[in-house]
């Protein structure tokens, strides 16, 4: 079985995981695409009013996870950092109350309609600031399409 320009022994595909090889030698199910990396876009988000940053995607690509860091302190606030594609959410609010400089929240839904984003589309942080400071990182994992 090759892999790109690979070539594996059957033993090498099941320890690799790479795929399922029956009784014959024959593949039996879809192997994984080893070619795939994850990158990271990171969107530095300022302490200010609640409102919109948006960025320009460079690349066509599909969301696989968000998350954010907070860089500032919040307090009790009801701070929170939603990611969209366009102005439809991608994620769920992700709650930065009573978090701290470096504490990560992560995002707890994603749906998967809007994970798929094409060169030239708006990928857009709402910041919806309550008082504290909101001052974040928002950090979007995915692969290229």
């Amino acid at each position: 079985m090759s892999v790109g320009k690979t070539r594996f022994k059957n033993s090498e595909v099941l320890a690799r995981g790479l795929g399922t090889i029956d009784d014959n030698g024959v593949e039996t199910t879809g192997i994984m695409d080893v070619g795939t990396v994850v990158q990271t876009l990171i969107v530095k988000i300022p302490d200010a009013a609640t409102g919109n940053v948006d960025t320009e995607v460079k690349q066509d690509m599909k969301v696989i996870d968000a998350f954010v860091v907070a860089e500032g302190t919040n307090g009790s606030n009801a701070n929170t950092i939603q990611v969209k594609n366009g102005t439809t959410a991608l994620t769920d609010a992700m709650s930065l109350n009573s978090k701290s400089a470096n504490d990560i929240v992560r995002a707890t839904e994603i749906d998967l309609d809007e994970t798929e984003f094409e060169a030239g589309d708006n990928l857009r942080i709402t910041r919806t600031r309550a008082g504290g400071d909101i001052e974040c990182s928002v950090f979007i994992q995915f692969v290229a399409q």
